[in-house]
C-alpha cells in the first residue's frame, strides 16, 4: 500500500509527511512540556504565574531550536539530491 511498483522506493507522500511529523514534533513536545511543568513549578514554589511563564520562555527557545535544526537537516538532503540530478549535455545542440 506505501509501495510504488518498485518495492525500494517508497511512495511519493511518505517523505513529505515523515517531515511534516518531525516538525510539528519540535512544536508540540515542548510546548506541552512546558506547560505541565510551569504549572507543577507554581504549585511547588506558590509563585505564580512566574514558573509557567519562564517554561513557556524556555520551551520557546527549545522549539525554536529544534526547528531549525531540524528544517537545516532536511534543507540540506534536499540540496544533496538536487546535487546529484544529472544536467543535461550542453555540447549537444537543438
Amino acid at each position: 500500500m506505501l509501495k510504488n511498483s518498485d518495492e525500494k522506493n517508497p511512495a511519493w507522500w511518505v517523505e513529505p509527511m515523515g517531515i511534516a511529523y518531525r516538525l510539528s514534533g519540535w512544536l508540540i513536545f515542548p510546548i506541552l512540556m512546558g506547560i505541565f511543568v510551569g504549572k507543577w513549578l507554581d504549585k511547588k514554589m506558590s509563585a505564580e504565574p512566574w514558573g509557567f511563564l519562564g517554561m513557556m520562555g524556555f520551551s520557546f527557545i527549545i522549539t525554536m531550536t529544534g526547528l531549525i535544526y531540524q528544517s537545516s537537516k532536511e534543507f540540506a538532503k534536499f540540496s544533496q539530491k538536487n546535487d546529484k540530478k544529472v544536467e543535461p549535455d550542453k555540447s549537444v545542440k537543438d
